[in-house]
């Protein structure tokens, strides 16, 4: 199954040029197969064979148990450095849209290291306890790609927080659960909300200001 329009491969093809070290993509999906599975599947193996620097991994549920654990759902896909380490990123549901770009540019970023953060920016980051950011999208939802973006480069700069993009068409039991009325929304430790485009610094703010009242 084909799924990138020749259009679309040439622009992806144009940005993977900047990949400098390998990249793995690996595809947890559940027991069950159905039709986004395969889909996911397709998506992974077409980006793969774009560039020999990328490579990819298709794993059943129950066929790694340290992941098993870890992942909240299924389908979730992760991209792994040349050493086979995550970066605490992972794309829930299948990448499409501005997702996609997303999950281009995060390949990116564990390719290169290149954050394109200040010092100072990174070291504010460093200094941030635990937290699991999840961002909730569409695939069709304006800006989402900006908001995903800034998530994933807090995740890859501190080790103690996470970075998920849940894509709600795949996951709607998710929208009930933080009675999402706007997209895109960022949901902190489940104890923060905040719906829109931010850029890095005023989600910065968010987060420290929220780290600031608990203490």
């Amino acid at each position: 199954m084909v799924l990138l329009q020749p259009e679309d491969k040439k622009a992806i093809g144009n940005e993977l040029e900047g990949l400098k070290e390998a990249v793995k993509l690996v595809v947890h999906i559940p027991a069950n197969k159905n039709e986004p599975n395969e889909n996911l599947k397709s998506l992974v193996m077409e980006i793969a064979e774009m560039d020999e620097r990328i490579s990819c991994e298709i794993l059943m549920e129950g066929e790694d148990e340290e992941v098993d654990y870890i992942l909240e759902r299924r389908p979730a896909l992760v991209v792994l450095d040349k050493d086979g380490s995550d970066r605490g990123v992972i794309f829930y549901g299948m990448p499409g849209g501005n997702t996609l770009k997303s999950l281009i540019s995060l390949m990116l970023l564990v390719s290169t290291g290149e954050t394109g953060m200040k010092d100072e920016v990174m070291e504010r980051i460093s200094k941030m306890g635990p937290d699991s950011l999840q961002v909730l999208v569409t695939p069709a939802t304006s800006g989402c790609n900006n908001t995903i973006d800034i998530a994933n480069r807090i995740a890859y700069v501190n080790k103690a927080i996470t970075s998920s993009t849940i894509d709600l068409t795949e996951f709607p039991e998710i929208a009930q659960q933080y009675h999402v009325i706007g997209l895109p929304m960022t949901v902190g430790n489940d104890d923060l909300k905040f719906t829109g485009v931010y850029d890095l610094g005023e989600v910065l703010q968010i987060l420290e200001e929220r780290i600031s009242d608990a203490e």
